[in-house]
């Protein structure tokens, strides 16, 4: 069996999700927050129930 090389796109896809879930995402809901409080509550519980392992982790 040839061993397959995933480290790199693991790596890649680890860091990417991280920029995205740490820095992205509270920007998103931070702007929205100005702009309407509700839809950001919405945005917040939303991400919270479409991403549970997230939640699983922490």
């Amino acid at each position: 069996m040839p061993q397959l090389n995933l480290t790199p796109w693991f790596t890649m896809f680890l860091s990417t999700w991280l920029i995205y879930t740490f820095i992205l995402q509270p920007k998103i809901t931070t702007h929205q927050s100005m702009n309407n409080p509700i839809l950001a509550t919405e945005t917040y519980t939303h991400y919270q129930f479409t991403h549970p392992m997230i939640w699983k982790w922490t």
